[in-house]
């Protein structure tokens, strides 16, 4: 019996010599984590976020009209037409230096036009002007 417990003193000792308590630090901990298929609650917010951005954005551009009325007064100026291209998604500002540039500030017609919803700057001028 005594031999017995020598032998295991001795396994004892150097089963503690070539055992070492590895430590992982965080990041490790987190790595591993994701190897093994664990999922964070905020990786999935994030995604779902995504998901219903997206969504929001293609029924957005789905319920934009195929063409926008633009009534324009008689005898206003290109600023508030520009400010009525604003308010239906065109950029007014390039709208009024094209028109200042080309001295078509006095040529601009009144009335009601129907003006396609991706009709480019030089389009507009066009319908507006002929």
């Amino acid at each position: 019996m005594g031999k017995n417990l020598i032998f295991l003193g001795i396994g004892i000792i150097i089963t503690s010599l070539f055992w070492t308590n590895q430590t992982l630090s965080e990041q490790e901990i987190i790595s591993k984590a994701k190897e093994m298929g664990m999922v964070f609650q905020s990786e999935l917010e994030k995604e779902l976020y995504q998901k219903i951005e997206k969504k929001i954005r293609l029924e957005i551009e789905q319920e934009k009209p195929d063409e926008i009325l633009l009534s324009i007064p008689k005898g206003v100026s290109g600023q508030y037409i520009a400010t009525l291209l604003n308010e239906r998604g065109f950029d007014g500002q390039q709208f009024l230096m094209e028109i200042e540039k080309r001295g078509f500030t006095s040529k601009i017609k009144h009335g009601n036009f129907l003006i396609k919803s991706d009709a480019s700057i030089d389009e507009i001028i066009s319908l507006l002007t002929n």
